[in-house]
């Protein structure tokens, strides 16, 4: 959740915008707000339902994201990474970042920190894609967390596939007993994947592993999820946060791109069966790039710049109108004044007479706040001069009953 706020001369004006798909808590709605930015229906019958912000104060646009994000997608043009274009688009990124293109690629990540049982999670795709014969990549995001990305690098995969697949001594009996083949086994397969698993650290290129990868394993963070829609990328939920992130989760499964999982052998065979069902895997592109919006962080800068220009323009011809209600006063003032100047008018307008000037004084409730607080900045700059205090021993040196007058001279100076 993030608010900005734009200040002019008289008033405030809020505009907020409301960082999550599915849910959000009554307080995150307001419906003074001037402007309210929303990424997705639910949310937004969330803010008119409790919090009772209007449809006018209310612009659907989407998640902001980086900006690289925006790059990639016009990269991968109109049809996204399943056209032509886009097939091509990824080969070549992958070619820069030394990623086999002949291999399918899966990205997993659970935030900066690398948190959740990204290593549980790894150990199960790497077992069931090498018991498939499939020939695939996959890249780790582990963030600031160094000591998982060194039980990575330094794993025997082999042998992690083999303690995960090789069933126990019992377990193969009773399956032989039964006259069944054991199902992911791997001592009745023949072929074994070729699997290369890349632990990485905090990555800063994530829009390009985004368009690298064929799925994406992840968190519901509201991030990884708008960054993934926005560049067509089917992803797979492994956890949520209770409260806000539960309706993340929601937006992948209503918009049919993705599913949600917490078990790491159900996210494994899930993620299997997907890789070998081509026509699957583009729909769930296609349905991704519905939901996404790369462009929104341009889209809701420009909607804020547009409304920036409409209340500074607002706000200089408020003050164009108040310099003519004040002009229009003072010569009404001065009309009257020498048309009657020394009776009721008059007598009003000696009240409204600056001593020192002469000239009436305006009306208007942003000068006269103006004169009050220059007067007052300056008797305090005389009393920390000293000029009062020498100025009062002076006269009262020469005259003491001058004494009491010094003050309300001041004073009607001061008015």
């Amino acid at each position: 959740m993030s608010a900005l706020f734009y200040t002019h001369t008289h008033t405030h004006t809020l505009l907020h915008h409301l960082y999550s798909f599915g849910s959000g808590h009554l307080t995150w709605f307001n419906k003074d707000v001037d402007k309210m930015y929303l990424a997705s229906e639910p949310i937004k019958q969330i803010a008119q339902n409790r919090g009772n912000v209007p449809d006018t104060k209310i612009s659907m646009i989407g998640l902001p994201i980086r900006y690289d994000f925006a790059l990639q997608s016009d990269a991968m043009g109109n049809g996204g990474r399943t056209s032509p274009r886009g097939k091509s688009h990824q080969q070549k990124i992958r070619n820069q970042f030394n990623i086999d293109i002949n291999k399918q690629m899966i990205l997993v990540m659970g935030g900066g920190e690398g948190v959740g049982s990204l290593s549980t999670i790894v150990h199960e795709l790497y077992a069931r894609l090498y018991i498939r014969g499939m020939d695939a990549t996959i890249c780790i995001v582990c963030g600031r967390n160094t000591t998982l990305k060194s039980e990575l690098e330094t794993t025997d995969w082999e042998t992690v596939a083999t303690n995960i697949l090789q069933p126990s001594g019992m377990q193969h009996a009773i399956h032989r007993a039964a006259c069944r083949v054991p199902v992911d086994n791997i001592d009745d397969v023949d072929i074994l994947g070729n699997v290369t698993v890349i632990p990485l650290g905090f990555v800063n290129q994530m829009a390009e592993y985004m368009v690298m990868a064929d799925v994406l394993v992840t968190k519901a963070g509201p991030g990884s999820i708008a960054e993934a829609a926005a560049v067509g990328l089917p992803v797979m939920i492994t956890s949520h946060l209770p409260g806000q992130e539960a309706g993340n989760v929601d937006i992948v499964l209503n918009g049919k791109f993705g599913g949600y999982c917490e078990h790491p052998k159900t996210i494994a065979k899930t993620i299997v069966t997907w890789l070998n069902d081509a026509e699957r895997l583009e729909e769930m592109s296609r349905r991704a790039r519905e939901v996404g919006h790369p462009h929104a962080a341009e889209e809701i800068a420009e909607d804020i710049g547009r409304l920036t220009c409409e209340w500074m323009e607002r706000n200089e011809l408020g003050k164009l109108e108040r310099l003519e209600r004040w002009n229009e006063k003072l010569e009404e003032e001065r009309r009257l004044t020498k048309s009657d100047p020394s009776g009721e008018v008059g007598a009003r307008n000696e009240r409204k007479m600056d001593p020192s000037t002469g000239k009436s004084v305006a009306d208007d409730d942003e000068i006269s706040s103006v004169v009050s607080a220059v007067s007052t900045v300056r008797g305090w700059a005389l009393s920390q001069l000293g000029f009062e205090a020498a100025e009062r021993n002076e006269l009262k040196d020469s005259d003491p009953s001058a004494e009491e007058s010094v003050p309300n001279e001041k004073s009607s100076e001061a008015r």
